[in-house]
């Protein structure tokens, strides 16, 4: 078989190496075809092989990797990439600016192949790319929600603010809204959870015991706050704080309408004779009246909760006119009228009103009743005066829980009703009328007149008037008057038959003053400025302090008192026919009567008398434990028991020529006034004399923390007991405060008269003091 193997051979062409490696490598540039092997692309071209270089300048893939068209391999081939030799470059895109150059890119974007310097693909959170000073807010994490950030928790990767953080620091408690910086804290003195309406504190931290609510209408009674129950009519208590009516309801049950000044009058015009409205404010008219009752109807005007609603501001006129049988006004003011409600009769009630000038009430013919509850009236000519207003007079009067300033009346500020009158919390200041303040007419017999927590102050004029009849009853209850004048005649005048009972309980009357212009003496002299009249009286707990009452007496009156203080100012004293026990009389008689009873005498039992300059009628007067200071022109007679003259009782703080306001009649911790039973200058009973002393006024003398130091003395000086103690010296005069306690100094006064000198005693090394603290001339 080998020689046809041989045979075969012979006849092939043949093919030399040379001839086969030209086959391979046709084009001679060393890179053999694919086909054989190699990786050339192009063996036609001895300029394109994998042992080229490419030439990104033509469209031939000279190195045979396939690509001709992408130098820089990121996918955009040449003539669409704008820059093929950057693989980060190849079409235009978004770009972000650093416009300002200060390292940080803006949020205005801008298309481009190639970025400017410092642009970013993404936006970045520069605050102003005009402004290189304006960068990156520090924010803090606001975990509360009340607008202030954590300043420990911190970020500067935003512009501005995001959800949960802000640019303002300061939390001291952020997790707890109510703790913030300018918070407004308010107290909860009653513990309901509800906020009194004034600010106690502005902070950040919350003060122990307060508050941010401010939604409570009465912060000293927890059963009163928002949503409480049990609201009550008529007690002036706000009980839910929704300002609602205290008003009853019309006994003739109307539907409740609103209405606004434009259409009051055409709906009491149509609206028949029962209706109750609720008045609005009207932005476009904001102000209503003049307006006209139907006759005999039954009308309840009564202001929206929390709506100022107003009765305009005229020249003159009546602001409510007409002749209803039943007239309610409640939450409404008047301004400028000559006349805020003019009636012909029937019954009036005013709840939550306020007058400015005019006259109050006008009741044209006899009227049933006036009520007023929770008012103020400034600057008014009257509240009601029917010998001002008409021969009207309303039977019954009742006035609660108002205020009266600034009144100017001919005649009487406010009368009272001819079969019965209260007046009940009720205060009178910077007032003034030609006959008195306050009048009680004549009536039919058996009235029962109450008048109690009355406060009259800096006012001209008599203060009030009742005149009596038999079986009348006047109570006199929580009285006080204070700076106020009287002109040739007494401050308080009860008149009228002996047969009227009088029951006076807490009546205080101090630095009032009764002027004579007159010039008739003679009948000055049988007046008093505190005159009870006719009528057998019950009288407790009555202060009248630094009164000045010219010629007149101080007090006259008959029946029984006690605790009981009368302190003049040098003028004539007090006349009364009856007992009186616990008694204090100082600073009368200079050469005129200080105490005279009479006809039929008068009892003075468990008494102080101090700085008297006459003594009393020994026939008129009996004296029973009385103990009479130094220096008095009283003596002890022969029927006095118990009566000891020259006993010092230790008055705080009392001497004429000190300020009449200045002075504390109580006696000192060891007065033997007070004196326990073993010590007591009387035999056989404990000392317990003059009005102001521990059975009658046991406040007075109480030292509940055992300073030497009464705490009522305390709490008048320094607001408690805890503030101040009995070794301090806050004014800097030399007395501590227990030695201005038990010399009758102020504790607050560094010079007590003034004189220049410090009240204290001489200090040794040197200083000058005061040796005579109650006397300017004493040095």
């Amino acid at each position: 078989m080998r020689p046809l193997v041989a045979l075969f051979l012979v006849g092939c062409p043949f093919v030399g190496e040379d001839r086969l490696a030209g086959i391979r490598d046709a084009d001679g540039d060393g890179d053999p075809a694919e086909q054989f092997g190699g990786n050339d692309c192009d063996d036609g071209d001895p300029l394109v092989s994998s042992l080229m270089t490419e030439d990104w300048s033509n469209d031939i893939d000279d190195d045979c990797d396939g690509n001709a068209f992408d130098q820089d391999g990121d996918g955009y081939l040449r003539g669409t990439d704008c820059d093929d030799t950057d693989a980060t470059v190849n079409v235009e895109r978004t770009w972000y600016a650093d416009e300002d150059g200060d390292g940080v890119v803006g949020a205005t974007p801008y298309v481009a192949c190639i970025p400017e310097d410092g642009s970013s693909a993404d936006p970045g959170p520069d605050c102003d790319d005009q402004d290189p000073t304006v960068a990156l807010v520090t924010l803090f994490r606001d975990a509360d929600g009340d607008g202030y950030g954590d300043p420990a928790t911190t970020t500067t990767d935003h512009c501005e603010p995001v959800e949960g953080w802000v640019p303002t620091s300061g939390d001291c408690d952020d997790t707890d809204p109510e703790q913030r910086p300018g918070a407004s804290w308010h107290d909860d003195a009653d513990g309901d959870g509800f906020g009194a309406e004034q600010v106690a504190s502005v902070g950040c931290e919350r003060p122990t015991g307060r508050i941010t609510d401010d939604s409570d209408c009465d912060d000293r009674d927890a059963s009163v706050h928002p949503g409480a129950s049990g609201e009550q009519l008529h007690d002036g208590v706000d009980t839910d704080c929704d300002d609602g009516s205290e008003l009853p309801e019309l006994a003739c049950g109307p539907t409740p309408i609103d209405v606004y000044p434009d259409d009051i009058q055409s709906r009491l015009s149509s609206g028949g004779d029962c209706q109750a409205l609720v008045l609005h404010v009207d932005a476009a008219r904001p102000v209503y009246g003049p307006i006209v009752l139907p006759d005999d109807a039954r009308i309840s005007l009564v202001g929206a909760p929390f709506e100022a609603v107003a009765f305009g501001t005229p020249i003159g006129g009546v602001a409510i006119s007409g002749a209803p049988a039943l007239l309610q006004i409640e939450k409404a003011t008047f301004v400028g009228w000559d006349t805020a409600v003019a009636v012909g009769g029937g019954s009036v009630t005013l709840s939550e009103v306020l007058v400015d000038a005019g006259e109050v009430v006008r009741a044209d013919a006899l009227a049933d009743e006036l009520t007023i509850y929770d008012s103020v009236f400034s600057g008014v000519d009257l509240v009601y005066d029917p010998d001002w207003a008409g021969p009207g007079t309303f039977d019954d009067v009742l006035v609660e829980r108002s205020f009266v300033a600034s009144a100017v009346a001919p005649h009487a500020v406010l009368d009272g009703g001819r079969s019965s009158t209260t007046w009940r919390d009720l205060v009178i200041a910077n007032s003034a009328a030609t006959v008195s303040l306050l009048t009680v007419p004549v009536g039919p017999t058996g009235r029962a007149i109450t008048i109690e927590d009355l406060w009259v102050q800096d006012s001209l004029g008599r203060a009030l008037e009742a005149e009596l009849r038999d079986q009348d009853a006047l109570a006199l209850n929580d009285i006080t008057l204070v700076g106020n004048i009287s002109v040739d005649r007494g401050l308080v005048a009860v008149t009228g038959s002996g047969g009227a009972t009088l029951g006076v309980s807490g009546f205080s009357a101090r630095q009032n003053t009764m002027e004579v212009f007159s010039g008739v003496l003679s009948d000055l002299r049988e007046q008093a400025m505190f005159d009870f009249g006719p009528g057998t009286g019950t009288l407790q707990d009555v202060w009248l302090l630094g009164n000045v009452t010219g010629e007149s007496w101080l007090f006259q009156g008959k029946g029984t008192g006690s605790n009981l203080l009368f302190a003049g100012t040098g003028e004539r004293g007090f006349r009364f026919n009856g007992a009186m026990d616990h008694v204090t009389v100082v600073g009368f008689g200079e050469g005129v009567p200080s105490v005279d009873g009479i006809s039929l005498g008068l009892r003075l039992s468990d008494a102080i008398v101090a700085d008297l300059g006459t003594d009393f009628p020994e026939v008129l007067v009996r004296m029973d434990r009385v103990m009479i200071a130094p220096g008095s022109a009283v003596t002890c007679g022969p029927n006095d028991a118990d009566c000891l003259t020259g006993v010092d009782p230790m008055l705080l703080r009392y001497d004429r020529a000190a300020p009449s306001e200045l002075w504390d009649l109580r006696v000192g911790p060891d007065s033997p006034a007070i004196a326990p039973r073993a010590t007591c200058t009387f035999a056989g009973t404990a000392c317990d004399l003059g009005g102001l002393t521990p059975v009658n006024a046991p406040i007075a003398y109480a030292d509940t923390d055992g300073d030497g130091m009464y705490d009522t003395w305390e709490t008048q000086f320094f607001g408690d007991v805890a503030s101040c103690g009995p070794a301090q010296n806050p004014d800097g005069d030399g007395y501590t405060n227990v030695e201005e306690f038990a010399s009758g100094t102020l504790p607050t006064a560094a010079d007590f008269d003034l004189d220049g000198l410090p009240d204290g005693a001489p200090d040794g090394v040197g200083g000058t003091w005061d040796d005579a603290p109650w006397d300017p001339s004493g040095g």
